[in-house]
């Protein structure tokens, strides 16, 4: 039985590096929130998240209690935690981990202030909005479609060319950052920028190359 079973992890190899077979690896979520939970006022931090039927994940809330598991059912699902240590803690990691996530949603207000997303490749629509981001790479997210990120302080946005529905306005990108347009994009307003007195006299602003972000 041994013999078999090595030859045919052999097997498998030789096809993986012929590239066959291709091991598929499951996507991780970690984020930071600052968000001050309290179950007496509903203050809860919630998530949105799509799992594929079958499949099963994780999510380590980062306040000592122990990580949680969930089934994937295929269409969107609330998940919604209070921290344990919340009276001597003011920010959490989450981890969320061990499927190929197709949509993931932070419910708006949850003060995130860094979110990682670069194993999710399967993801096709995020939203973060209303928080605390101040850059979001979203880059190696290739098959996203549908990106929400609009009232943060974002100052650094990366998505990958196929993304066709963008919502990032209210946020701290200079207009030479702006994502060329590829569809429903909703780009501003921005934060607004504020100047001093000495700074404005004499000032002239071009806004002339932003003429082709709205071709």
């Amino acid at each position: 039985m041994k013999k078999v079973t090595t030859k045919g992890m052999l097997l498998l190899i030789l096809l993986f590096l012929a590239g066959i077979v291709q091991f598929t690896q499951a996507q991780e979520i970690v984020l930071k929130t600052q968000l001050e939970t309290n179950p007496a006022k509903s203050a809860l931090f919630k998530l949105k998240i799509n799992a594929p039927k079958g499949s099963t994940y994780n999510i380590d809330y980062g306040d000592g209690t122990e990580a949680i598991t969930k089934k994937g059912n295929g269409y969107n699902e609330y998940t919604d935690h209070h921290f344990a240590d919340m009276a001597k803690v003011k920010e959490h990691e989450v981890r969320i981990w061990g499927a190929n996530f197709t949509e993931f949603m932070v419910i708006s207000n949850q003060k995130v202030t860094e979110i990682n997303l670069t194993d999710c490749t399967e993801l096709i629509n995020f939203s973060c909005a209303n928080s605390k981001l101040k850059k979001l790479d979203l880059s190696k997210c290739e098959k996203l479609k549908k990106v929400i990120c609009n009232a943060n302080e974002i100052e650094k946005l990366l998505i990958p060319n196929n993304v066709t529905w963008l919502d990032f306005k209210l946020n701290r990108l200079a207009l030479a950052d702006f994502p060329k347009k590829n569809g429903m994009y909703t780009y501003g307003p921005m934060r607004p920028a504020y100047l001093s007195a000495d700074k404005i006299n004499g000032l002239t602003v071009d806004l002339t190359d932003f003429l082709k972000y709205n071709e």
